[in-house]
């Protein structure tokens, strides 16, 4: 069994670290079912455009780093 060792000083003082990543973006006041939605109510319409707000699409991966304890380079 070969031991993991550093890339960068050869130590083979390395910790492996499992990270959960998110990346995306919310949705935020959309004017089209704003507009849509004052031609349809015409007082209180433009709260349509709130519909949906905060809700998104995320991706979610793993990712491994692996970091030397004794020079402290990350892969």
């Amino acid at each position: 069994m070969s031991k993991l060792r550093c890339k960068k000083c050869g130590s083979d003082q390395v910790v492996v670290q499992t990270v959960t990543i998110q990346k995306g973006k919310t949705q935020g006041f959309s004017c089209l079912k704003g507009i849509i939605g004052s031609m349809i109510f015409p007082i209180i319409g433009w709260f349509c455009g709130l519909c949906g707000m905060g809700k998104g699409k995320f991706d979610t991966k793993l990712k491994t780093i692996r970091t030397c304890q004794n020079c402290g380079y990350q892969w």
